[in-house]
């Protein structure tokens, strides 16, 4: 019979410096791809064009015209974010990327969508009416709006109506009429004005 002064200690299991190790380990991957991740993105923000055919998902389009001013203007750069509508619906207000064919050639263009399936859209002495109500449209340049003059229609279940926020230069449904949910590529989401001296991101209205 041992005494307690005799008796052997059981050997401590070593798996708890391992799990220790391996729970740093986990913690540092974590941080390198956190890091990895939003300096990628970081970069691509500040540096759009070297990286916006490697980076998915998004790309930046330089403005080659007036028809959205003066939300966007003429060489403004813009950031299209390509995954927005992958997990949600386009929505009235939305600034989006469109391909079109009407000319007979792919086209891309950005409209602005100011009515979903559903529902009835007119417009007269420049005045867009919306389900019976008038259109709030503070974005609008009014000292250059153009002849806006249509409807009244209902727009097509999963179609979309879509305007120029420069009337007067615009070619959008107006000309071509609503289009399709396949029609909308991507989600307009920051503009770099190009006069602005800082060179920065902004969220687009």
């Amino acid at each position: 019979m041992l005494m307690d002064s005799d008796r052997i200690s059981a050997p401590q299991p070593a798996a708890q410096p391992l799990e220790g190790k391996r729970r740093w380990g986990l913690y540092a991957l974590g941080f390198i791809v956190t890091f990895v991740v939003l300096g990628s993105l970081a970069t691509y923000l500040i540096f759009p064009k070297p990286i916006s055919k490697t980076f998915p998902g998004f790309r930046s389009f330089k403005i080659p015209t007036a028809s959205m001013a003066p939300t966007l203007r003429e060489n403004d750069h813009v950031l299209v974010n390509f995954f927005t509508y992958r997990f949600q619906e386009p929505r009235k207000g939305d600034l989006v990327l469109l391909e079109s064919s009407a000319s007979g050639t792919p086209l891309l263009s950005i409209k602005r969508i100011v009515a979903i399936g559903g529902d009835v859209v007119s417009a007269s002495n420049g005045e867009v009416t919306l389900n019976g109500h008038g259109l709030q449209e503070p974005y609008l340049n009014r000292t250059n709006e153009g002849s806006t003059a249509f409807g009244p229609m209902t727009v097509p279940a999963n179609e979309y109506f879509v305007l120029g926020d420069n009337r007067h230069e615009s070619y959008d449904s107006r000309h071509f009429g609503p289009v399709t949910r396949a029609n909308i590529k991507g989600h307009v989401a920051m503009v770099m004005h190009a006069d602005d001296p800082t060179h920065q991101w902004r969220d687009v209205r």
